[in-house]
């Protein structure tokens, strides 16, 4: 399970939950804005606050299952995979765009619902064979998108 998987099942519980990442990888969630429980990076760890009864928090039961999927999952597949914004030309307007409608252009960075900025590992590789993207990839700078969850 990733990160994100857990995050969005563990919020659409209640609205009183909320999750963090920490610096070395511990998942943790949050009711009512207090620590209540978390996932260690380390696999199979998981953690609940002593003053808190965890059989007592709304949906424990679905709350530790997910926490328990996540906990066997190895660290290093628990992140989403690293996303960039092809940046093509200097300037907050040179960034690779793949339309829907207009093909392939330079724009700013900002992704909608009919032009995608943000491309995966493989999907560069793949844009790298397309004729339609004349671009020199030994000058191409590869920012990486900032997204834990």
């Amino acid at each position: 399970m990733k990160y994100s998987e857990a995050k969005q099942q563990i919020e659409a519980l209640s609205n009183n939950y909320g999750t963090s990442v920490g610096i070395i990888g511990d998942f943790n969630i949050y009711y009512k804005g207090k620590l209540a429980c978390w996932v260690s990076s380390a696999e199979y760890d998981i953690g609940n606050m002593l003053d808190l009864e965890f059989k007592k928090l709304p949906y424990a039961n679905k709350l530790y299952t997910i926490m328990a999927e996540l906990a066997i999952t190895p660290y290093e597949d628990r992140k989403n995979q690293n996303k960039y914004y092809v940046h093509v030309l200097k300037g907050h307007s040179g960034y690779l765009n793949v339309g829907k409608i207009r093909g392939v252009f330079i724009n700013s960075k900002k992704e909608t619902s009919n032009v995608k900025t943000i491309f995966a590992g493989e999907e560069i590789e793949k844009l790298k064979q397309r004729q339609d993207v004349p671009l020199d990839w030994s000058k191409v700078e590869l920012e990486p998108v900032e997204e834990w969850l």
